[in-house]
């Protein structure tokens, strides 16, 4: 069976946009359990209680907020939770490029292959570019 892509993006570097895919490059094995009523196997859902009162607390009396190190509550509304959400987009800027093997594998969650979305000559170009020996301009002194 062909691999099946995962998402589509644009990835932007410089002036140039590549269009590709991404695929995962492990697959998942891992085994995904429900919580289940013992009594009768029915799943159970989980609920927000507040822990001072232990009463349940419904969806739409629920609000976001931080609680800085110095402990005061930093209550957000939509319209303030909206202003930081980035913009939708499937562009990914590349601003640098760092040699393989300089990043700990243990900072990524999930490896992924990359591949072209139809255009492989720009496809090409960057793999062509990602093969060459990095040139570095070291600082003088």
């Amino acid at each position: 069976m062909a691999a099946r892509a995962m998402w589509k993006a644009i990835l932007v570097i410089g002036r140039e946009k590549i269009p590709v895919k991404f695929y995962a490059a492990l697959q998942d094995r891992d085994v995904h359990f429900r919580l289940l009523d013992a009594k009768d196997d029915a799943p159970v859902k989980q609920v927000m209680v507040n822990p001072e009162t232990e009463e349940q607390v419904a969806k739409e009396d629920v609000k976001r907020g931080v609680i800085p190190a110095e402990g005061d509550v930093v209550i957000l509304d939509d319209n303030e939770l909206a202003s930081v959400e980035p913009a939708p987009s499937r562009e990914i800027e590349v601003i640098q490029f760092h040699p393989l093997g300089e990043i700990d594998r243990r900072f990524y969650r999930r490896p992924y292959y990359l591949g072209p979305d139809g255009s492989d000559a720009k496809y090409a170009a960057l793999i062509a570019a990602l093969e060459k020996p990095a040139r570095r301009a070291w600082p003088s002194g």
